[in-house]
């Protein structure tokens, strides 16, 4: 029975010695550890601080894409980037310096090492130009001011409307929209006048084209048709109207 004892003893002090070694080993690989997550950081610091400096990463190249309306000096301009180092550059913030601008809409930027930033945006489709009181502004689809322009644009109809009626204006870019889309801007510049919808007008060639509200894509090509037919009886015409269903009012100047 003693010797019995003897070795159940002997078992006890063995587990007991090895769960005192269990927590010490244990406390060692986490020592361990820390010190290589610390070396680690320390490593990752110095390296990041090595190439922040480094000339070797100082942007050197712009590729741009997806500008139409917008040069690539603009583009640039937008992002303020100025002897930039590439490794340090946070682009979500040049996104979205890109996208403050009303001209864009989407912007994508993404780092090609070692010194090349690339610049993909979408852009917001003008629509019309729109004269106010002498100030032109080329605006997009929901009649939203874009720019300044200095002089005319042929590739877009003009806006120009008596009064400062909102809701004109805005059947005026529906309008825009349309003659865009039937490519009447091929071949004569457009002006869009009128003092309310009712009156809404198009200038062709000199020739004004009475449109009214809605409906303008049937109204322009019942125009269509008969324009040559019109042109070639030589009249001198002041204006004509389209607004009517079933009828075309062609009004001739007097004394001519």
């Amino acid at each position: 029975m003693i010797i019995e004892n003897k070795k159940k003893i002997g078992k006890l002090k063995k587990k007991q010695l090895v769960k005192k070694k269990e927590p010490f080993k244990a406390r060692l690989m986490a020592k361990k550890l820390m010190l290589t997550i610390i070396a680690l950081s320390i490593m990752t610091a110095v390296s990041a601080w090595l190439l922040a400096g480094s000339d070797l990463f100082i942007i050197k190249r712009f590729i741009i894409e997806g500008n139409k309306n917008l040069t690539k000096e603009e583009v640039v301009s937008m992002t303020g980037i100025t002897n930039r180092n590439l490794f340090t550059l946070n682009k979500r913030i040049i996104a979205g310096k890109l996208k403050d601008s009303a001209w864009i809409s989407k912007a994508y930027v993404r780092k090609i090492y070692p010194d090349t930033l690339m610049l993909k945006i979408d852009e917001v489709t003008p629509i019309a130009l729109y004269d106010v009181k002498g100030t032109i502004y080329i605006i997009d689809e929901n009649g939203e001011r874009l720019d300044i322009v200095p002089e005319s644009r042929k590739d877009l109809p003009m806006i120009k409307l008596a009064t400062s009626n909102n809701e004109a204006f805005l059947e005026a870019v529906q309008l825009s929209k349309i003659i865009i889309k039937d490519g009447i801007l091929a071949w004569t510049p457009v002006e869009i006048n009128g003092k309310c919808v009712e009156d809404l007008s198009i200038t062709l060639n000199g020739v004004k084209v009475v449109v009214g509200s809605g409906d303008y894509e049937t109204k322009l090509q019942k125009y269509m048709l008969l324009k040559e037919d019109i042109e070639s009886r030589k009249y001198m015409i002041e204006y004509i109207d389209v607004r009517f269903q079933k009828r075309l009012i062609v009004k001739t100047l007097k004394n001519v």
